[in-house]
């Protein structure tokens, strides 16, 4: 099989363009908005389901459930962690 570079584009050669200038809109919002517009409500419940997905039937531990939040609060830390 040959190597493709079919998504290889070469970085342009000047300096990029500022944030302020490229998207305005998001220089006044804070982290947690930044994460709240990456990281939607339905991307917690396709997490929780996931999660739950795993214990049931790769860890046999069919009495395991979780909410949306405690799935918040995890990501939290491992961000805060550093991990």
């Amino acid at each position: 099989m040959e190597k493709s570079d079919k998504y290889f584009e070469k970085l342009p050669e000047d300096n990029p363009v500022p944030l302020d200038d490229a998207h305005p809109e998001l220089i006044h919002k804070t982290p947690l908005d930044l994460f709240q517009q990456v990281f939607d409500y339905d991307s917690f419940e396709s997490f929780k389901h996931q999660f739950e997905l795993y214990a049931h039937r790769d860890k046999n531990t069919p009495s395991f459930s979780t909410s949306d939040d405690e799935i918040r609060k995890y990501f939290g830390i491992i961000l805060l962690s550093g991990y």
